[in-house]
């Protein structure tokens, strides 16, 4: 499920709301940090952005060479559901053994296993000069992501090669 909300007060301030939730039936019945709905998870998503045209002000009537003067912040949650189908299941397959048909387990089921999340920050201005004929956009962004899906190695006695979890992590920040 999705919404949004855009605003605008006299054509130079902005707002902008978002909300997604999302469910899916690769989570596990034990995920933990998001909604639980009917015995179902949902990652709770949302996320707000704020701009100021600062070229629609009366101080910038007079400006000749600046026709587009943007601030923008903008602050939010994105996921990633792309666990597996049935990665947080346990399950079984069939396997034939010296002529014997029978059935194993096929995976370590994780009933923990929930979406990625990535907190995002970031702080722009957009500027358009002579005419538009030269335009730029410079962003400082910030994010945090956490909760990564990780294929960890297991004993070899366990019979399988890995295991999927969310144990991973990783921050990235800088300026476009």
């Amino acid at each position: 499920m999705y919404a949004n909300a855009d605003y605008n007060y006299r054509k130079k301030y902005f707002v902008a709301l978002n909300m997604a939730i999302d469910g899916s039936s690769r989570f596990g019945k034990e995920a933990d940090g998001g909604l639980t709905l009917g015995g179902n998870q949902f990652a709770v998503l949302p996320s707000a952005g704020l701009a100021w045209l600062i070229s629609s002000e009366n101080f910038m009537a007079n400006a000749k060479t600046i026709q587009n003067l943007k601030l923008r912040a903008s602050y939010g949650l994105t996921g990633n559901y792309d666990i597996g189908n049935y990665a947080a299941k346990q399950y079984y397959i069939s396997q034939n053994f010296l002529g014997v048909q029978g059935i194993v387990r096929g995976n370590i089921g994780n009933p923990t296993l929930q979406w990625e999340t990535v907190t995002k920050a970031n702080l722009g201005l957009d500027v358009s000069l002579f005419n538009e004929r030269l335009s730029m956009s410079v962003d400082v962004y910030n994010n945090d992501a956490k909760d990564l899906i990780t294929y960890e190695a297991v004993p070899v006695a366990t019979g399988f090669e890995y295991v999927v979890n969310n144990n991973g992590g990783m921050k990235t920040n800088g300026i476009d």
